[in-house]
């Protein structure tokens, strides 16, 4: 399993690592403690669903989608929803 962009051949590469991988080097570069990092990054809430669409062609299809909450301490969370065929 790949934990670091570094680690991921070309097919492998995952943009969520590469965003994590860009706030841990900004954070280390302005000082901030890996507690605080590591609560930047980590998502307040997940929510994963899949969704079973029967097809024109009749066959099912599961369809992901996720929704992730960063944090809801100032205001009310926004977070868009991503579906993706499986």
């Amino acid at each position: 399993m790949v934990t670091r962009p570094t680690e991921a051949t070309p097919h492998e590469f995952n943009p969520w690592l590469r965003v994590t991988s860009l706030i841990e080097t900004a954070g280390h570069l302005l000082g901030l403690n890996e507690g605080l990092i590591k609560r930047i990054v980590t998502p307040e809430r997940i929510l994963e669903v899949a969704v079973p669409i029967r097809m024109d062609s009749g066959e099912v299809e599961m369809f992901h989608g996720w929704r992730i909450q960063h944090s809801t301490a100032r205001v009310r969370a926004r977070a868009a929803s991503v579906f993706t065929p499986v």
